[in-house]
């Protein structure tokens, strides 16, 4: 049996959303343990900055500015991938609400929701 072509567009489409979130889930724990270091070394920053260090501060500066620009770009690929998941998402609605047989009411479901929580965790 032969799938019609938007419904094999809609399993492409639900299969990218999949990958999708599994890359958003991955970049949101990596911006989490990323703000844990960045913590972690400012501290160590001030307390060389406090104590008048200035070797330390220097190699320490040089590490903070590299951890913010690898956070940075982690946000900013998590953002993307948040985008096009809500782009999908809105586009296997408007198939589900196009076609209101029963073969395609099942192009989105509730389980495939993100689950955003610890996003912006700093």
């Amino acid at each position: 049996m032969k799938m019609s072509t938007s419904r094999r567009d809609a399993e492409k489409l639900r299969k990218h959303l999949r990958t999708s979130k599994i890359h958003f889930r991955r970049a949101c724990q990596q911006l989490v343990q990323l703000n844990t270091r960045l913590r972690f070394l400012t501290n160590r920053y001030q307390r060389a900055k406090e104590e008048n260090r200035r070797s330390f501060r220097y190699s320490l500066r040089l590490r903070l500015a590299l951890f913010e620009g690898t956070r940075n770009m982690y946000y900013d690929f998590a953002m993307a991938k948040l985008s096009d998941i809500n782009e999908v998402t809105g586009i296997l609605n408007e198939m589900a609400h196009d076609n209101s047989d029963d073969e395609y009411s099942n192009y989105y479901t509730e389980s495939d929701d993100v689950d955003d929580s610890g996003f912006m965790e700093t």
